[in-house]
């Protein structure tokens, strides 16, 4: 292999173009790269720490919520009322002749208290 003139040029060539664009356009990119990803890695932590406090937040409101069920179920006892029972068939314990004088009755007195009825 011949090592020439062009192959020195190319080197040199070479090293000013890194130095160039080391300079003028890697550094700054990757500064503001670095900036850019403190400032995520500052809000992920700002959102962990809300994060964090709202969960604090809804345990608090759970926990009060618990309190405030049991309260009001010690003052405000439910006690289940018991229904009546309530026979479906009452049995009729008179006789025939009962019966009839009863019937007698109610209609002497409807007779008197409604007009022309029979």
């Amino acid at each position: 292999m011949q090592l020439n003139f062009t192959f020195f040029l190319q080197i040199f060539n070479f090293g000013i173009t890194y130095w160039f664009l080391n300079s003028f356009m890697f550094k700054p990119v990757m500064v503001f790269i670095k900036k850019r990803q403190k400032a995520e890695n500052k809000i992920k932590k700002n959102i962990e720490k809300k994060e964090q406090t709202l969960l604090e937040l809804e345990k608090e409101k759970n926990k009060e919520l618990l309190d405030f069920k049991f309260e009001m179920n010690e003052k405000y006892k439910v006690v289940p009322v018991k229904e009546p029972k309530i026979p479906s068939k009452i049995l009729c314990t008179i006789d025939k002749e009962e019966a009839e004088e009863i019937t007698k009755i109610a209609k002497k007195i409807l007779v008197e208290r409604v007009p022309n009825v029979d």
